[in-house]
């Protein structure tokens, strides 16, 4: 019974979420339904560049263009 529990309490864990979504054990509406409960932190979120030991919040445009190296 303990690993049954286990699995309940892992069921919306992103890495389970779609494999669950995808065999029909999961629906969507279970899924807007549990994000919907959860809390809005965004008061307390802390932003910072990649490399960056300064905390503070980040231009869309310049992280995005920092965050893709590969493009040029």
């Amino acid at each position: 019974m303990r690993l049954n529990k286990a699995l309940e309490e892992k069921k919306m864990d992103i890495r389970l979420r779609d494999k669950l979504l995808g065999e029909g054990k999961l629906t969507i509406s279970e899924v807007d339904s549990f994000l919907r409960t959860l809390a809005d932190d965004e008061d307390s979120a802390v932003f910072s560049a990649p490399g960056s030991t300064e905390k503070k919040p980040v231009d869309e445009e310049s992280s995005a263009e920092e965050s893709s190296p590969l493009i040029n």
